[in-house]
């Protein structure tokens, strides 16, 4: 299975746990399960529309997806989708 991993800002919405395993073939799969088991953090990762929100950074593994098609990007037993916060400055 996936293992969905959140920055210390979200985990407060996953039970306090860092990262945790999904079942799905997709991201958007992926993304159902966690939702399912932890609403709270629907609001903290897609809009309404369900896109994920523009100040999150998405990466399966090391690489980090585009948001064009990231619903439909494929997932496989044991990879790593990982959630960052980007940070402004200046």
């Amino acid at each position: 299975m996936p293992t969905i991993h959140l920055p210390d800002g979200l985990r407060r919405y996953a039970g306090g746990t860092a990262s945790f395993e999904v079942p799905g073939h997709t991201v958007a799969e992926a993304l159902a399960a966690a939702f399912a088991a932890h609403p709270a953090l629907r609001v903290r990762l897609v809009t309404e529309s369900g896109r994920v929100h523009r100040h999150l950074a998405v990466f399966r593994n090391e690489a980090e997806l585009g948001r064009d098609h990231l619903a439909e990007e494929t997932l496989a037993p044991g990879d790593r989708l990982t959630f960052l916060e980007a940070i402004g400055g200046g």
